[in-house]
């Protein structure tokens, strides 16, 4: 292989420079012992080697502090251990980078700046680092939160995520995004293996970003230390190719519009259970730029029945160009918690509607037929009604001052009861032969007895309405006098 000839890298197809030792783009180690003109690499699935790098194992005690209990991982950079902090008598997690990398100076930064990002970032959707130092050799380390769930990447297995789900996903998702890009560090490598899934204290979904491996600092960062620890170079790609943003894989730095992006793709993947667009089968750079600029398939031909406010939200942050974007991850967050509870309004609001058209068609169901049942009921009897004509009708009150009472009329006495006292009456000669006419007297009251006995006895002879009616009919019509009634 002539000298100074670049490396092409056979996992993403870019050249790399002749010395390099990983490729820039998705980190396969680079082993330049092939052929002259030949791609030399080692496959990027080929990094956790069965085989332990050497250095520390299970059973070592990093920083008189931390003790190794099981190796987690082994990655191309660094190993990863689950650990026990006597200290704080809790367990933890410990990355320790390769001790073959020791001598590469921008792999020890890109080391470093992992371990400050998660420092700086003190975000409940990421994880807290606990410390970091280097050991007596000059391997670097640090030590952070145990996250305890299951990987995003694993849900992808039983097909698209529940809507609800993925919206408490990409909610938290863009918070500790905010929260880094805040702080002045952009993730570029936002992906579902980088998300662990797991519950608070109250059962709620509790997500954890995991890796800032490839973070990049940006110039807005406060510290100047921090500043100086930007180990990519504006031009270099470094990322993940299916979620990467269109401007990066051109080439372009990565901005906090780039993860928003990338956040809409790990989404747009929940929902649907595929990617927007097909991946190459030959990653190389004219491929991947196609890929990028693919447009995406609707969501709704890939998963009918999807939210339609959940569809135009991560159509938003899919956007090609950066400025039609959300202007920054708390607006995307804002908008994935108001399109839920609008959800969740609307869904009460049909309930409510569903259980009144239940209740009114049960009232209905109960009014026709008690109507029913009123229509099939037999008829009264008519043995229990009593005739119109023998229920006695009230007898009426005398009304006038004065009453006439026949001459020969015998007087009668009630059984059970004696007659009050009436008022005293005065006589006079009635023109009609056989009567005789009573008017009332101003006498005192213990005088109208006579008058009151009187009326007493016509109540007591009085006929029915109709009859009595008939023979005033034919009695002669006269004028009469105030106080006298005249036959």
């Amino acid at each position: 292989m002539p000298a100074g000839s670049p490396l092409i890298c056979p996992n993403c197809g870019r050249e790399c420079p002749h010395d390099s030792k990983f490729c820039s783009f998705d980190g396969t180690i680079l082993t330049p012992t092939g052929p002259t003109g030949t791609v030399l690499a080692t496959p990027s699935d080929e990094r956790v080697g069965s085989k332990p790098e050497p250095g520390p194992g299970p059973g070592s005690l990093i920083a008189n502090r931390f003790l190794l209990k099981d190796r987690l991982g082994q990655g191309s950079f660094g190993s990863t251990f689950l650990c026990f902090d006597q200290l704080f008598k809790r367990d933890a997690v410990l990355k320790l980078l390769h001790s073959r990398w020791l001598d590469e100076p921008e792999v020890r930064r890109r080391f470093t700046l992992e371990a400050l990002a998660l420092s700086r970032i003190s975000h409940p959707n990421v994880v807290q680092v606990y410390d970091r130092g280097e050991l007596p050799d000059g391997t670097p380390y640090f030590a952070m939160e145990l996250a305890k769930g299951t990987l995003v990447s694993s849900l992808l297995k039983a097909g698209p995520v529940a809507e609800q789900l993925v919206r408490d996903i990409g909610a938290q998702l863009c918070d500790a995004l905010d929260a880094a890009h805040r702080r002045g560090f952009i993730h570029r490598d936002l992906k579902p293996d980088n998300l662990m899934l797991g519950e608070d204290e109250n059962g709620q979904p509790l997500l954890k970003v995991l890796d800032f491996g490839i973070a990049a600092v940006t110039e807005g960062a406060a510290e100047s230390a921090v500043r100086a620890l930007k180990s990519e170079a504006i031009g270099q790609i470094i990322g993940t190719i299916a979620y990467m943003s269109p401007e990066v894989a051109r080439g372009e730095e990565a901005t906090a519009a780039s993860d928003i992006y990338s956040a809409g793709v790990v989404l747009y993947h929940l929902l649907t259970g595929r990617l927007p667009a097909e991946l190459p089968t030959k990653p190389t750079p004219i491929n991947m730029l196609i890929y990028v600029q693919s447009k995406p398939l609707p969501m709704l031909r890939a998963r009918p029945g999807l939210s339609p406010s959940l569809v135009a939200i991560v159509n938003r942050a899919m956007q090609k160009d950066p400025a039609n974007r959300f202007a920054s991850a708390s607006e995307m967050a804002s908008a994935l918690r108001t399109s839920g509870a609008a959800r969740r309004r609307g869904r009460t609001l049909a309930v409510a509607a569903v259980i009144g058209v239940v209740a009114l068609g049960g009232l209905a169901a109960l009014f026709a037929l008690h109507r029913s049942s009123a229509a099939a009921a037999p008829p009264p009897s008519n043995a229990n009604r009593v005739p119109k004509e023998d229920v006695a009708s009230p007898q009426r009150q005398p009304t006038t001052a004065a009453a006439t009472i026949p001459a020969n009329a015998p007087a009668r006495q009630t059984p059970t009861s004696k007659p009050a006292p009436v008022p005293a009456v005065k006589t006079a000669t009635s023109p009609l032969p056989g009567s005789v006419v009573t008017t009332a007297s101003a006498t005192p009251p213990h005088d109208m007895a006579p008058a009151m006995e009187a009326s007493h006895q016509r109540s007591r002879h009085q006929r029915p309405r109709k009859r009595r009616s008939a023979a005033r009919s034919n009695a002669p019509k006269q004028r009469s006098n105030p106080g006298v009634t005249l036959y």
